[in-house]
């Protein structure tokens, strides 16, 4: 830090104070207030060294840099209007082009940042315009939408195939999200590929803009994020039940949130693979073999059964866990007249099998 002093800190400081906030985005704006108190505090500091004023002064330099005003991602977007760009990434000039600019140097690994994206109730997809050449345009080569750092949540990846034999020749793509995001977010186009085929280059960018979800996109999200949870458990084994019970928890709890959301007869294509996965870690944290329905363990299920899932749910019986497990018939975690119900069905042969659940 050579001459740094702590006059440069307190320089910034007064620069920070007299900077009017009303424009920018609330979470650049809470960012920006978090260095600000932190800078000040080393300053006031009498026995703060050279190394904090430093560190701090640079945390500050960088709020102010990241102060953005909120931007309407429903809106097209100029590509060359980043906050921050990295890996090679400059601005081309260009009276064809929208803004009269687009991005070029555009390659694997450069990204570029957009700051205060307001998507509110959520995007469903993004749309590009660029442009790239046959035999320049990398393999793969791909456009990763991320999410409030270069590095961040990965939401989505819209392809770039070449788009005619010069850099003149601009298209527009689009893809869906995997993710819809809400609220207010720094977005990051990060540019990925391979170069097997010689080429780096993701394509020149001249704008881009979101969609609104509809509440089709975000029940269709909502969907996958649980078939991803789910997914995500395993095989649950002897040797590992204790370490999966939080994903398997968090996957039931994510399908309860679902279907209370949505309907209890909203699918899931992998809900057995979730069933599966509680009744074996069931098994293997009890040592026993649950059958479910069989309350009392007496090896039958009958309407004695089912009444005795009817007192618990209106609290006049207390169980063991085993009780639970064999009890909750309807695979959502809880016991009440639901599963009193499908016992006593299953007790005179109108359900076939036990648990029941809503898809099935």
């Amino acid at each position: 830090y050579g001459s740094f002093q702590k006059s440069d800190l307190e320089r910034l400081l007064q620069k920070a104070a007299d900077i009017d906030l009303t424009p920018y985005s609330p979470s650049s704006v809470e960012r920006f207030q978090a260095a600000q108190k932190a800078a000040k505090e080393i300053f006031d500091n009498p026995q703060s060294e050279k190394q904090a004023w430093w560190d701090t002064y640079h945390k500050l330099e960088d709020a102010i840099a990241g102060l953005s005003i909120p931007v309407n991602p429903y809106e097209k977007i100029e590509a060359e209007s980043y906050q921050q760009a990295n890996g090679g990434i400059v601005i081309d000039p260009s009276p064809r082009r929208s803004g009269l600019a687009n991005i070029g140097g555009v390659q694997i690994g450069s990204w570029v940042k957009y700051g205060g994206l307001m998507f509110g109730d959520g995007a469903a997809s993004i749309e590009v315009n660029y442009a790239g050449p046959t035999g320049q345009i990398a393999a793969d080569a791909n456009i990763e939408v991320r999410l409030d750092s270069f590095d961040g949540e990965l939401i989505g990846r819209l392809y770039t195939k070449a788009t005619g034999s010069d850099w003149e020749t601009y298209v527009t793509a689009s893809a869906k999200l995997d993710r819809i995001p809400t609220g207010e977010h720094d977005l990051y186009l990060v540019m990925a590929g391979n170069n097997s085929n010689g080429a780096i280059f993701v394509g020149n960018i001249d704008y881009f803009s979101f969609t609104k979800a509809t509440s089709e996109d975000k029940k269709g999200a909502a969907i996958k994020e649980v078939e991803t949870l789910i997914d995500a458990i395993g095989e649950v084994t002897k040797e590992n039940y204790q370490q999966k019970e939080e994903a398997i928890v968090k996957a039931e709890k994510a399908l309860k949130a679902l279907r209370d959301t949505y309907g209890q007869t909203i699918q899931v294509t992998n809900e057995q693979t979730l069933l599966n996965a509680r009744e074996a870690f069931n098994r293997f944290s009890t040592g026993e073999d649950i059958i479910y329905g069989d309350i009392d363990g007496d090896g039958n299920i009958d309407s004695i059964d089912a009444l005795a899932a009817l007192r618990y749910s209106v609290g006049l019986e207390k169980w063991e866990d085993s009780q639970l497990t064999a009890a909750d018939v309807y695979a959502d975690g809880q016991i009440d007249s639901m599963d009193a119900l499908l016992i006593l069905r299953y007790s005179v042969g109108l359900e076939k099998t036990l648990p029941v659940t809503a898809q099935s």
